[in-house]
């Protein structure tokens, strides 16, 4: 069972025994009218303010002063449930009932934390005694279903829910979307939920509820008014607040995310979550100097957090910072010095800005820790091969400074700079080779080639742009356009020249997927679907296609065609299987 859930259960059992208990504690006071109540009273209010150990102490000295006081006992055992001291709860609990056999409220804060600790026999023999002295209990109502939903006796489970009275009540909802929680009852729970707060609108429990459970379902437009809604309630807290901005993150609402994430630093400025979803988010949003500086402060926070290096390597290659990128990335493996992929992924940084003798030491590294790495060894090799170029790049900046008019000379010398890595140089020479013989389409398409090495996306995508104004038609000016135009998110800039590549080639499974990409994007779900479906007539075996393809169908209501996208998915990647099937749920 949930154990939120649970202590809400004791909780309320509390609830319940402190308005019944006005006249008990009249008694005792009667008996002591001075100090008993006042610690009660006093307990009742660390209780609620969450100072639990306080609380626990003011019912000790209330008990010490009235020792036949079951309420007292009753609220005692409630603090040691919560602090999840259960032998001592069990034993407070049973002390309430010796005083007072027909307590309800002790027997079924008993049953309670029996059920907690496992103990099924004891939990259903004290939940039925509290029904039996008061069979509208709803705690014990629902705890004993919940026991006897454990134990495998579902229907009478069903029957004790079932007869439960339905008032006009907000936590009563609220209880029952608890309850339905703990069965995975997402959809009944989340009605439940929403009725208590549409009976109670600043009930700030229940509307934090829904906010969880629609951000657990990815269900984030949903979440986010309840999470905006908790924090109209209550005072803000940082972690409502990183809640709130993660779902802002999840729906692509980068800027709330980011202002929303600023307010909880300001509340809690040591919380090294905050900063670590902070520099995801403005990395999404390509704001990289304020990623670098969100990294920097979780760094200083959590110093050996290799995966914050890590996105600091990359914020850094594209702030064109190549030395500290690298610098950050000899981090990660002092911190992770066995992690062949961060040799790998380092070694290929070094190779893009040629350095190709540090890439070859670093590779080698990799290829020692993953000796099956293919990629690696074929990277080793590449960076082999291009130190062997050095000869003939030295000879090749001999003929242009021999003839510096000479545009083919410059053309040769970028390309061998392209295949040595060494791309800025390569872009330097291309824009020379262009200045000398600007209309010739092949010098503008490679600089959007060397461009795009070093993730210089949006001057790539205007040379292809300019290799198709020299060359229209070209294919591969048409594919490179379009997929410059998707890694920038121009998704209606890549659609056309995407679709002209298709009507040039049209079996091409892997460009119908990337339109169709483009159309997800834009939520146009149907030519996406279209496109999905080309692209796996063609290749069936594209998993994250054939899920992109099954969310399409659940949306517009087509569970059937869903169920083949996901039997088909179970064969290819079981992991996106589970991910299709929560969906559907």
């Amino acid at each position: 069972m949930n154990r939120n859930a649970l202590l809400a259960i004791i909780l309320l059992g509390s609830l319940l025994a402190t308005a019944q208990a006005q006249a008990t504690a009249s008694s005792a006071a009667f008996q002591d009218p001075a100090e008993s109540v006042k610690f009660y009273n006093k307990g009742i209010t660390q209780r609620d303010a969450g100072e639990l150990r306080a609380a626990a102490e003011s019912f000790k000295k209330a008990i010490e002063i009235n020792p036949n006081w079951p309420l007292a006992h009753l609220d005692l055992g409630v603090i040691y449930a919560r602090l999840n001291d259960f032998p001592a709860a069990i034993k407070t609990f049973t002390k309430a009932i010796e005083l007072d056999p027909n307590f309800a409220e002790a027997h079924s804060n008993l049953g309670s934390v029996y059920f907690m600790t496992g103990a099924n026999d004891d939990a259903i023999k004290s939940l039925q005694e509290a029904l039996r002295l008061k069979p509208d209990l709803g705690p014990a109502r629902r705890t004993l279903a919940a026991v006897y939903e454990r134990v495998g006796r579902k229907e009478e489970a069903a029957t004790l829910l079932k007869s439960e009275r339905t008032p006009n009540d907000a936590r009563h909802y609220y209880m029952r979307g608890l309850d339905d929680v703990r069965f995975g009852n997402t959809e009944e729970a989340l009605g439940a939920l929403r009725k208590a707060v549409e009976l109670d609108a600043n009930f700030s429990e229940a509307h934090a509820l829904i906010a969880e459970i629609c951000m657990r379902q990815e269900r984030y437009a949903e979440a986010i008014p309840a999470f905006e809604r908790v924090l109209a309630l209550k005072a803000e807290d940082d972690a409502t607040l990183y809640n709130l901005g993660f779902v802002y993150w999840k729906a692509n609402r980068f800027e709330d995310s980011a202002e929303t994430l600023q307010r909880a630093i300001k509340i809690k400025p040591d919380n090294a979550q905050l900063y670590e979803l902070l520099s995801h988010v403005y990395i999404r949003s390509e704001k990289y100097k304020a990623a670098k500086e969100a990294l920097n402060t979780l760094l200083q926070l959590r110093p050996d957090d290799a995966s914050a290096y890590q996105r600091l390597a990359g914020v850094h290659f594209m702030l064109k910072q190549p030395d500290e990128g690298v610098a950050a990335m000899r981090e990660v493996i002092r911190l992770r010095p066995r992690d062949a992929e961060a040799y790998k992924t380092l070694g290929y940084q070094l190779m893009s800005l040629g350095r190709n003798n540090e890439a070859e030491e670093v590779l080698r590294q990799s290829l020692a820790l993953n000796p099956e790495d293919k990629d690696v060894r074929n990277t080793l090799k590449s960076a082999t091969d291009r130190q062997a170029v050095t000869p003939e790049l030295a000879k090749l900046q001999n003929k242009v400074r021999s003839n510096p008019r000479d545009a083919e000379a410059w053309g040769q010398l970028a390309d061998a700079l392209y295949d040595a890595g060494r791309h800025e140089d390569a872009i330097a020479a291309f824009r020379e080779a262009i200045r000398l013989k600007p209309d010739d389409a092949g010098l503008h398409f490679h600089l959007g080639l060397a461009f795009s090495e070093i993730l210089r996306t949006e001057e790539a995508a205007e040379a292809y742009k300019e290799t198709l104004r020299l060359k229209p038609g070209d294919i591969t000016g048409l594919l490179n356009l379009g997929m410059a135009y998707l890694k920038l998110r121009r998704y209606e800039d890549a659609i056309e020249p995407l679709k002209a590549v298709i009507k040039l080639k049209p079996d091409t499974p892997t460009v119908q997927r990337y339109l169709g990409d483009a159309y997800w994007e834009l939520d146009r779900l149907e030519e996406a679907a279209g496109m999905y479906r080309r692209s796996l007539k063609i290749k069936p075996d594209q998993a994250e296609t054939r899920f992109r393809l099954g969310v399409i169908y659940l949306k517009q209501g087509n569970r059937a065609a869903a169920s083949e996208q996901h039997r088909e998915l179970i064969k290819l990647e079981p992991d996106l299987a589970q991910k299709l099937a929560d969906r559907f749920r």
